[in-house]
């Protein structure tokens, strides 16, 4: 695994994910930048060029379609991958689909969850 420095943005409600993935992810050298809404997560965006945008679908969440359509949409975002954190569903999966946007299974084990998420860092 390299080790040079590695930022994502995290866009989700749920302080708790947030400090999850930033004590996780630190030792990898991935700065994790939490967002709690989309305008936050595009200033982020073009403050840190992350290498991956993980927008959280579970509740209480933004909606999270709107966000990942929206930062698709915004020219400081194009340089970063987006992911969808959530769960399997029938909409989420359409989405996904259309969007060519992966989905990351929040109800994964915890180590599995980090772990996908260091796989879309490099």
């Amino acid at each position: 695994m390299e080790s040079t420095h590695k930022d994502i943005v995290v866009v989700s409600r749920n302080i708790n994910l947030i400090d999850f993935l930033t004590i996780e992810l630190a030792p990898a050298n991935i700065e994790v930048h939490g967002a709690f809404d989309e305008r936050r997560a595009e200033q982020f965006s073009n403050m840190f060029h992350p290498q991956l945008i993980v927008v959280d679908d579970t509740p209480p969440s933004l909606e999270s379609t709107e966000v990942v359509t929206d930062l698709k949409k915004e020219p400081e975002a194009s340089h970063s991958q987006i992911v969808i954190l959530g769960d399997s569903t029938e909409r989420l999966n359409e989405f996904s689909a259309q969007q060519k946007v992966p989905i990351v299974l929040r109800n994964a084990p915890l180590p599995q969850l980090v772990s996908r998420i260091k796989e879309f860092c490099y």
